[in-house]
């Protein structure tokens, strides 16, 4: 059964989550009410330690800023799991993340030049599935004026679509990491990065019996207007 409000075999945004300071207390929107996001988790990627986010500056407060400065060859990870309790199938596309960059005080970076980031996403399980990786590093600008927390000037709209898509399916969960490192060959160029929001986009998958059902009726269709030529 399909529901209501989405085209199955469509893409669309399937969850929408705020990020926030403690990541407890995360939230997620979903047009697909048992479709959700739990299990949130933020560590420093090399030592596996569990990240507040920073308390102090003007910066986007209430986002998700991890206090770790990525830019000196720091890492950190975003993981969380995706639990679908609806009765249909899934298929999970890209990641998109509102990010912005922000100085060792909580501020607002206030650059001239921009700041190198290596973005990834990967399926955690048994082994780890690699669906992003950044081929190139991102240069990311912070605000024009010193502190800035100004919204047309940050954060960044960022998207990572997967090198393949990710079934979900029905009463079942993944779970996925997003991995911030340092792009910049030097590792002397400081600079911490959080985010505001990030969102999730795939499709619904068709049911067997819907895809054979158009089949055919795509067969039936094809066969009338042969005949209808002879």
């Amino acid at each position: 059964m399909a529901l209501a409000g989405v085209s199955m075999g469509s893409e669309v945004t399937l969850l929408t989550s705020t990020l926030k300071a403690d990541v407890d207390d995360i939230a997620t929107t979903s047009s697909y009410t048992k479709l959700e996001v739990s299990a949130w988790n933020l560590y420093n990627t090399a030592s596996n330690e569990e990240l507040t986010s920073m308390t102090t500056g003007s910066a986007f407060q209430t986002s998700l800023r991890p206090e770790i400065n990525v830019g000196t060859g720091n890492s950190w990870t975003l993981r969380f799991t995706i639990s679908n309790d609806t009765d249909e199938n899934f298929s999970l596309s890209s990641i998109t993340l509102n990010a912005f960059t922000f100085n060792s005080g909580g501020n607002g970076q206030y650059n001239t030049t921009s700041r190198d980031f290596i973005f990834a996403v990967y399926e955690e399980g048994e082994t780890r599935n690699s669906l992003y990786v950044d081929e190139e590093p991102r240069s990311l600008t912070g605000p024009a004026t010193p502190n800035s927390t100004t919204i047309s000037e940050a954060p960044h709209e960022l998207t990572f679509d997967f090198s393949k898509e990710l079934e979900l399916v029905a009463q079942s969960s993944v779970t996925l990491s997003l991995v911030v490192s340092d792009g910049s060959a030097a590792t002397d160029d400081g600079c911490y990065i959080g985010a505001t929001s990030m969102s999730i986009a795939g499709q619904v998958i068709p049911e067997p019996t819907t895809a054979t059902l158009s089949l055919l009726a795509l067969a039936g269709l094809a066969a009338r207007r042969r005949r209808a030529s002879r």
